[in-house]
């Protein structure tokens, strides 16, 4: 087992509690008059004393847990350059919509969104990310595109690919964001997109006029695409909630084990409402039907 004592200050101990608990960690009890709090997770156990003293021990990753903590996993910070950041979510699940988002952060609002913790948001479990949304919403200026699965079908059936359906998505959401951002008379001065395509020239022919980057993993790498991955997925978890009081039935995410729920929801709804939850252009869909 492996043991690994720090200090950490009063003014760390909240930031340490919160990201352990957003990334799946939970309480548990211990009678030692001594410890402040101790969680358990991942077959690692992080304990809090009073003196401030933080011992994380276990067989699983110490040391990942570690880094997470101090901080070496967050989005990479560069001076504050006044720029548009893009992101989506829902591209890879089969049910639930297609959200595109667009974000601008202000000088103003740049220190709120790196003290919420912002980041990938597929490192995050939902209630963490509703939580930093909450956190960072009055911060950033944003545009928000929810692509309903029966409209995403249509546009699949247009595009015939999702590369494309994609570039057309974002550049019409950072469009909008532009023109949000003049009637401000806020300035930029580019927009860092994650990088979906190889095909730059793919992305050219929608973003006529604005100047762009791609970037691989730019959610990681940039604080605008970091904070524009949150929001979509708050949108996303949001709209997936709806659809499941709608129909009183659960919706998984991803597109690998949804078979079974697929083919209940068919059973129970019939093939046609499919249309309007799932992406019916994915090949899971033969396996549904």
């Amino acid at each position: 087992m492996n043991t690994v004592s720090i200090k950490i200050s009063e003014v760390q101990v909240f930031e340490v509690e919160r990201k352990l608990l957003d990334t799946g960690f939970k309480y548990k009890k211990d009678p030692n008059p001594y410890l402040k709090w101790k969680l358990v997770g991942y077959d690692v156990t992080a304990l809090l004393y009073t003196s401030g003293k933080l011992v994380v021990q276990g067989n699983g990753d110490v040391q990942a847990v570690l880094d997470m903590i101090s901080g070496k996993e967050k989005v990479s910070l560069s001076p504050f350059i006044p720029h548009i950041g893009a992101d989506e979510v829902g591209k890879g699940d089969f049910f639930g919509p297609l959200v595109v988002c667009a974000c601008y952060i202000p000088q103003e609002g740049y220190e709120e969104v790196i003290k919420a913790g912002v980041g990938d948001s597929k490192k995050f479990r939902d209630d963490a990310i509703v939580r930093m949304y909450d956190v960072i919403k009055k911060s950033v200026i944003y545009t928000v595109k929810v692509i309903q699965p029966r409209e995403y079908n249509f546009e699949y059936i247009k595009f015939k690919n999702i590369a494309k359906l994609l570039a057309n998505e974002h550049a019409l959401n950072i469009k909008a964001l532009i023109s949000k951002l003049g009637d401000m008379d806020i300035d930029y001065k580019y927009a860092v997109i994650d990088q979906f395509s190889t095909n730059k020239g793919r992305l050219e022919e929608y973003m006529s006029g604005i100047e762009f980057k791609q970037m691989h993993h730019a959610e990681s790498q940039d604080l605008t695409v970091a904070a524009a991955s949150v929001i979509a997925r708050r949108y996303f978890v949001e709209q997936m909630d709806r659809l499941s009081q709608q129909y009183a039935f659960v919706f998984p995410k991803g597109a690998t084990n949804v078979i079974e729920q697929g083919k209940q929801f068919v059973s129970k709804y019939g093939i046609a409402e499919l249309e309007n939850v799932a992406k019916t252009s994915f090949r899971t869909t033969l396996m549904i039907v």
